[in-house]
């Protein structure tokens, strides 16, 4: 569902999202079923019909803005997918300064 969020505040958790991406061959980059996850409101997982190409930040399983999947983990359009992503948020000291970065990791299947 579009624009679905969790009624609670959630640090730490893994989540799992299934999903399908359409079969568009006219369309090119953004263009093609592009949607994504957010953790925490800031950090987004990509799901986009990138099967085939090279796996960049903006494409299937990278996160935007911040990094590229390590494999192109997309799948072809129209099959069911799967992810798995296991999130640990930032921590702060009693100060409020940050001591360790969020981290986040995750698997793929499809079906």
């Amino acid at each position: 569902m579009q624009g679905c969020e969790s009624t609670r505040d959630v640090r730490d958790h893994i989540v799992h999202i299934e999903f399908r991406l359409p079969f568009e061959p006219r369309n090119a980059g953004q263009g093609r079923g592009n949607s994504g996850m957010y953790l925490q409101g800031r950090y987004e997982v990509q799901m986009l019909d990138s099967f085939g190409l090279e796996g960049k930040m903006d494409e299937c399983g990278g996160i935007s803005a911040s990094g590229p999947p390590k494999v192109n983990v997309c799948f072809p359009p129209l099959s069911w997918q799967t992810y798995d992503v296991q999130f640990t948020a930032a921590r702060f000291d009693a100060a409020g300064k940050k001591i360790a970065n969020p981290r986040m990791t995750g698997s793929t299947t499809a079906s």
